[in-house]
């Protein structure tokens, strides 16, 4: 499948300076994975600090009223897709739940081949509700209440064959710049490895996608100093993760 890559909300380098997506042709075996590739920019684009935002990323100048109105002003300016890029803002919340967002995000590079998943595949939530809350007579709700908080911790925070082995709260955290770099390289090495190769059914199109980017994902790239694209992702989704839950905490109180 060929999907032209339309022209994406600019967003900002490292050095204050604006990266604009320009159009080209993406080669991904379905209509979902091209979804979840303009999904994993925005969602790198809200954790992008911003000039506009006095250094600040969309997503932490969103969590104040004001801040919020300034982001809406840059999108509206922007782009035509304004509420796609909103809902990457995701409204305060205590750091203790359970990130289950993580199931309409994109999970990023790592998952752009990868099918949707719901609550009802996770083997691993069902496994914690059946032996720490189902047919347990808890002395109180609140006694169930902290039960649930502390399955909750664990699942964000376990590794998850679901998300390619990121955990459901680095894939709540999102991606960054670095990220958006990482995929743009991911989406012109396939056009390029690909090139005019024809596949005998959609099958072997989409398994050839996702075996190459599970080789691809583990070679050394030269613009980031010899890491792999997993260690670049990793790096990043664990600090912007740091950063949220920081924020969220002072929100608190905490």
């Amino acid at each position: 499948m060929v999907k032209k890559k339309g022209s994406r909300l600019g967003t900002p380098g490292p050095d204050g300076g604006r990266v604009v997506i320009s159009l080209k042709q993406i080669r991904v075996p379905t209509a979902e994975a091209i979804e979840r590739i303009h999904l994993c920019w925005t969602e790198c684009w809200a954790n992008t600090p911003s000039t506009d935002l006095d250094g600040r990323t969309p997503w932490h100048a969103a969590l104040t009223e004001a801040g919020r109105r300034d982001v809406e002003e840059i999108v509206a300016a922007r782009d035509g897709e304004a509420e796609t890029y909103l809902a990457q803002l995701a409204s305060l919340g205590s750091p203790g739940r359970r990130f289950d967002e993580a199931y309409q995000k994109s999970g990023g590079v790592l998952n752009v081949m990868n099918e949707s998943v719901t609550e009802a595949d996770d083997d691993l939530w069902q496994r914690l509700v059946a032996e720490h809350i189902e047919g347990v007579a808890f002395p109180s709700d609140e006694a169930r209440a902290h039960a649930l908080q502390e399955i909750s911790q664990l699942w964000n925070n376990t590794p998850s064959e679901l998300f390619s082995n990121l955990t459901p709260a680095q894939v709540w955290a999102g991606g960054g710049p670095k990220e958006a770099e990482v995929l743009d390289l991911l989406v012109d090495d396939l056009a390029s490895e690909r090139g005019d190769k024809k596949f005998s059914c959609r099958g072997d199109l989409i398994r050839d996608g996702l075996f190459f980017l599970r080789r691809w994902q583990v070679v050394p790239l030269e613009e980031f100093e010899e890491k792999t694209p997993v260690a670049v992702i990793l790096e990043e989704r664990d600090a912007i993760l740091r950063s949220k839950l920081a924020a969220l905490r002072g929100a608190d109180g905490r």
